[in-house]
């Protein structure tokens, strides 16, 4: 998962364990978070493990940042970025019926920097807007997000950001078939164009020669 490469950066985490360290993270039964702060004490006992920035987000939570707290933030973010990932991408299975997103502060005393100016706002579901926002890519984003439907949008009398994104719909067989007959025919195109060149600069080295 490519967010979590922010974190293991801010710990200085060794690239030799990486990759074992995300395979036991992912092991997991179910994502307990209890096993995924184990999973991290196990691995930040093995190196000079610190963490500044936990250490200073915990504290302005009001908490002390003790080691078992570090591990415990560090599981839950990336049990986060985890379940976010998956509620992309099952939403985009059912855009039709749930087209819209609402975006809410999270479980915080503090603002989140990335998403507070959409708070409460109703938008598009359009995948672009969690890659330039991302969420919990900062230790202050706790933000939550969820879908809304046309009944809903209706019933409760949304109105829709229309600034935020545009409408997205899911790829289907006739796109993937309209760029395939669309590449043929500029494959043709440029072996015509081609062709025709090559013609002229061999009527060009007859008339010259």
């Amino acid at each position: 998962m490519a967010d979590i490469d922010v974190y293991l950066e801010q710990i200085d985490f060794p690239g030799r364990l990486i990759q074992s360290f995300l395979y036991d993270l992912d092991s997991c039964d179910n994502g307990n978070p209890r096993e995924l702060a184990r999973v991290c004490e196990n691995y930040f006992s093995q190196y000079d493990f610190s963490w500044p920035q936990g250490v200073e987000y915990l504290k302005n939570e009001g908490k002390r940042g003790t080691y078992k707290q570090l591990c415990s933030l560090f599981a839950g973010r990336y049990l986060r970025l985890e379940r976010h990932q998956e509620q992309i991408e099952q939403v985009k299975n059912c855009v039709g019926t749930l087209p819209y997103v609402e975006l809410s502060k999270g479980p915080t005393v503090h603002d989140c920097p990335i998403h507070s100016e959409f708070y409460d706002k109703i938008f598009h579901f359009n995948p672009s807007f969690f890659k330039r926002y991302p969420f919990h890519a900062e230790l202050e984003c706790n933000c939550s997000w969820r879908m809304v439907s046309n009944a809903e949008k209706s019933r409760l009398g949304f109105e829709i950001d229309e600034n935020i994104t545009s409408p997205w719909r899911p790829i289907t067989g006739k796109d993937i078939e309209k760029t395939i007959n669309t590449v043929g025919e500029l494959t043709k195109a440029a072996g015509a164009i081609f062709f025709f060149g090559t013609l002229v600069w061999l009527c060009w080295i007859f008339v010259t020669s």
